[in-house]
């Protein structure tokens, strides 16, 4: 068992305190914004550009 001091107490309850205000909301937005690039780039790669010479 590990006996914390008040500081280390009050320590990880400020830190649990600010994980708590990350929003997920705003975390999957980004992930969605993420996989949009991602898909988009590759498709780009996989889609051969055509040139047309005159």
């Amino acid at each position: 068992m590990i006996t914390l001091t008040s500081d280390e107490v009050v320590l990880i309850k400020t830190i649990l305190t600010a994980l708590r205000g990350i929003k997920v909301r705003d975390i999957d937005r980004a992930l969605l914004t993420l996989s949009k690039n991602d898909s988009s780039r590759r498709s780009a790669s996989e889609t051969p550009e055509t040139t047309e010479e005159v």
